[in-house]
Order: C-alpha cells, then structure tokens, then sequence
C-alpha cells in the first residue's frame, strides 16, 4: 500500500477533536482514516514543538520605573521609558531611559519585519 501524507492543518484539526471528545487514537483512526502511528507521531510531535515554544519564550513587559525594594518617592515631573525582560530560567534584565527607548526601537523594527 503507498504511503499517504497527511496535511499538517488537517492533523492538528483530528488531534484537536480527539481531544475535545476523549477519544483513543483507535477511534480517531476508524473515523479519519489516518493510521493511528501517524496520529500518535503527530501528537507526539505537535507536544514536543509546544513544549519547546513555551520553553523559549521571554516575557516582555513595561517596569514601573520604582523597583520593588526601591523606597523612593516617586517622580511625577520626569517619566522615564523602562523595558523589564524575564526569562523562563528567572533571569530579569531591567532596562531604563535611552536603554529601554533603543531596545523597544529595535524590537519593533524586528516585528514590522515579520
């Protein structure tokens, strides 16, 4: 029998009902007509690429520009631009001023490139 590849889209579609309604790949299989080693390589693979996105991402937020442990009252007459970047391993890189205004810059030019 000749090997039949399968659409991505239409995988994730099957896999996402499997889901919804608790079905085993057996059943999947009987009603798409795709074996179940596909369905479970493919369910297999689409976890693994989640689990990687999720691992990588970095998390991007506007800092208040009064740290937590900063007592300091805060300044009404001058706002300062600040840019907090928080990696998944914890690690926070806190950018201010002309710093965070350069790296907002450049993000954004990298986005309207996309």
């Amino acid at each position: 029998m000749a090997r039949q590849r399968h659409r991505r889209g239409d995988i994730e579609r099957w896999l996402a009902l499997r889901e919804s309604r608790g079905l085993t790949f057996e059943a999947l299989a009987r009603r798409s007509g795709i074996p179940t080693g596909t369905l479970a390589y493919w369910s297999h693979r689409l976890r693994r690429e989640a689990e990687s996105a999720e691992s990588t991402f970095v998390e991007v937020m506007e800092a208040d520009t009064a740290s937590e442990g900063d007592t300091s009252p805060a300044r009404d007459d001058a706002v300062e631009s600040a840019v907090r970047i928080r990696h998944p391993s914890g690690a926070v890189i806190e950018l201010t001023g002309a710093a965070a205004d350069a790296a907002i810059a450049r993000l954004l030019q990298q986005v309207a490139g996309w």
